[in-house]
């Protein structure tokens, strides 16, 4: 039975991006940073509405619930901004550095011939 071997999802990216061309791999750079750079300007522009406000002369339970929600209901936002702004920068270099590995693999094949 062979070994399973546990790769890395940046292993496994590289290894996609090494094995299509280099034109793709540029493509597929371009549109994951446009992608991920206006998800991460849109998920800015979520995160700068205003909380609810509780109405006046209301119990302050109420206020610390809707709070307690209103931040659980935001957490995504700010996990998916920090995600999508570390990622536009990320995903292009894969890209790119699979492009290199494609371009250096189709060389050596070449000069093999």
């Amino acid at each position: 039975m062979p070994k399973h071997r546990d790769t890395s999802l940046v292993e496994d990216l590289l290894n996609l991006a090494s094995r299509i061309t280099w034109w793709m791999d540029a493509i597929v750079a371009v549109l994951s940073y446009i992608g991920l750079h206006l998800l991460y300007i849109h998920l800015g522009r979520l995160t700068a509405l205003p909380p609810p406000v509780p109405k006046p002369g209301a119990n302050p339970l109420t206020g610390i619930t809707s709070a307690v929600h209103g931040a659980f209901g935001h957490a995504w936002i700010i996990v998916g901004r920090i995600f999508s702004g570390v990622f536009q920068y990320v995903m292009p270099v894969i890209f790119v550095l699979g492009g290199i590995a494609s371009v250096v693999t189709n060389q050596r094949r070449a000069a093999e011939k």
